[in-house]
């Protein structure tokens, strides 16, 4: 058999490997994949009954060294003592959809450390029940009001506390950098960013509060840095 005929036959058996790798995921995604309804709100806690079940798998073809893309679930957050917004999005290749997304709000009769307490167990209670395998958050921002960055930075550090115990990966990121990755431009309003989000994400509404927007953009900021599938 000459050479050009080898290579044509190898190609051939690497195709039809890749072929059946496809036919696999997809009998397994169909059985094996219980999605969260699109569009849940509100905050996570121990009285959710959910289970999210996935099939998450790279597949190699080996010599052809075809990888093929898996989903992932990303988790935005954005930060505040007040008021943390979080989101959660999956990437399926290059498309992104919501899967869910809430605001933890905290009384300001409450001690501070009960305060972060809350935020900090609410972020784990979304990390159980969700899965994420990393999580984008917009650093803190000082502006003019150092009282009111020193606040976010506490928020922020208890739910960085609950992202590490899960184990996720952590992408930060200035709000240019993330009003940039969803507008396309970092002196983006406000506006602009939410309505941008609704429009990436395919909701048939800007989501409310502007807290939980902000994280779903946090969260579609750490895809376009981090663009690239791995296992979890």
């Amino acid at each position: 058999m000459s050479g050009f005929a080898s290579m044509i036959l190898a190609k051939c058996k690497a195709y039809a490997i890749i072929c059946e790798q496809v036919f696999v995921i997809l009998r397994c995604s169909t059985k094996a994949i219980e999605l969260a309804p699109n569009r849940s709100r509100g905050e996570a806690g121990p009285n959710h009954a959910f289970r999210l079940s996935l099939c998450r798998r790279i597949v190699s073809t080996g010599k052809a060294g075809c990888v093929l893309p898996q989903e992932r679930y990303i988790l935005g957050i954005d930060p505040g003592l007040a008021n943390t917004g979080w989101g959660v999005v999956c990437q399926r290749g290059s498309r992104l959809s919501c899967v869910a997304y809430g605001c933890i709000s905290s009384d300001t009769d409450l001690p501070l450390e009960q305060r972060l307490l809350k935020i900090c167990q609410q972020i784990g209670a979304v990390v159980a029940r969700f899965e994420p395998c990393a999580v984008g958050v917009e650093t803190v921002w000082f502006g003019q009001n150092i009282t009111a960055a020193f606040a976010t930075g506490q928020a922020r550090g208890a739910a960085l506390v609950a992202c590490a115990q899960g184990g996720l990966e952590v992408g930060e990121y200035t709000p240019k950098q993330i009003k940039m990755a969803v507008v396309g431009t970092g002196a983006a309003e406000k506006e602009q960013v939410q309505y941008m989000v609704q429009q990436i994400l395919g909701l048939e509404q800007i989501p409310k509060p502007d807290h939980a927007a902000d994280a779903l953009a946090a969260a579609i900021c750490y895809t376009t840095h981090n663009g690239r599938l791995s296992g979890k």
